[in-house]
């Protein structure tokens, strides 16, 4: 199962979806730009859920160029948070 399309971490649903998955035997995977998972505790409940696979979406390694495509200041760093709270999980 891939949880993709618009933002699927802003959906409050995530984590049951994830827990819904596992329990019937799908592996599960997200798709996301890394703002939410740039919290912790948030990351920390999506794996807790059974989530083992998370992909992050870079369109730039250059920040500034980054932050302009996704038309948001400061997404560079949160996604580079949200990616080391992966690696620490």
């Amino acid at each position: 199962m891939i949880f993709t399309g618009g933002e699927p971490t802003l959906s409050p649903d995530l984590e049951k979806w994830i827990v819904y998955s596992k329990t019937n035997g799908m592996d599960c995977r997200v798709i996301s730009n890394g703002m939410m998972c740039s919290d912790f505790q948030y990351t920390q409940k999506l794996k807790n859920a059974g989530l083992s696979l998370i992909h992050f979406s870079l369109y730039s390694y250059v920040e500034k160029i980054h932050d302009f495509l996704t038309q948001t200041p400061g997404s560079y760093k949160k996604l580079l948070i949200a990616i080391q709270n992966a690696l620490k999980l």
